[in-house]
């Protein structure tokens, strides 16, 4: 079976882009079906690109007006929406990297400051979840013509072009300069948990009052991660401090 999705401008006029929606062809035995809508709105629906999960479903994501969302199995009314931003050439221009196993990665060049750089989304298979931005690049010089892959499960690998010269709004499509050169990013996906915040309730209480000790904890990694043991210490715990209790 195959599955073809494109994005198609409703009247032939490129300078209006409201009208650009989604069809869906597919392939089975020896033959391609019929071209079907599959989007109708009044926003522009841009860039779909296909992946297959870890459980073998087709896993569709387009840049839906400011919304990169996404599907499975085109189930349109199921949309969820992974990140929202401004819509752009650049983030309409986004690319997708697809492991064996359902790992997924999104990426494009996003403006910053009077640059720009790569950033990312990782999409985790065993649960079904996108993480949050990621930022793979942080220099002056501009990067575009972005391409990538997984090298590993857990290893992404990127070629683009990079050049020297700061140009505020790059975009993918533009033309590289002289002094360009072609760069090869290699990241190892990783966990990371930090300690947002931490209080007590009440902030003062009376002695021999009960208290409720709550901690945030966020994962500011690439990898989804569940069951987290959190300890609480009265004192460091390296230098004789008593716990308190522990939660997950």
């Amino acid at each position: 079976p195959g599955l073809l999705v494109l994005s198609q401008d409703m009247d032939g006029n490129p300078s209006t882009i409201e009208d650009r929606e989604l069809f869906a062809m597919t392939y089975e035995g020896s033959a391609w079906g019929p071209l079907t809508r599959i989007s109708s709105d009044a926003v522009p629906d841009d860039n779909p690109k296909l992946a297959m999960d870890g459980a073998g479903n087709s896993l569709l994501v387009w840049l839906r007006g400011s919304e990169v969302s996404s599907v499975s199995n085109l189930a349109m009314n199921d949309r969820e929406v992974i990140m929202t931003g401004e819509y752009s050439t650049n983030l309409a221009g986004f690319r997708l990297a697809a492991g064996e196993s359902g790992r997924i990665s999104l990426l494009w060049v996003g403006v910053s400051g009077k640059s720009s750089d790569i950033f990312a989304l990782f999409y985790d298979p065993i649960f079904g979840l996108w993480g949050g931005k990621t930022r793979l690049t942080a220099d002056a010089e501009t990067e575009s013509y972005l391409t990538a892959t997984f090298l590993q499960e857990d290893t992404l690998v990127a070629a683009y072009v990079r050049t020297p010269e700061s140009s505020a709004g790059a975009n993918l499509a533009a033309i590289p300069k002289p002094g360009s050169d072609l760069y090869i990013l290699k990241y190892a996906m990783g966990s990371d948990l930090e300690m947002e915040s931490l209080r007590t309730i009440p902030e003062n209480p009376a002695p021999g009052a009960s208290i409720t000790i709550e901690a945030r904890v966020e994962n500011i990694g690439d990898t989804v991660l569940d069951s987290i043991p959190v300890a609480f210490y009265n004192g460091d715990p390296a230098v004789a401090g008593s716990l308190i209790g522990t939660a997950i």
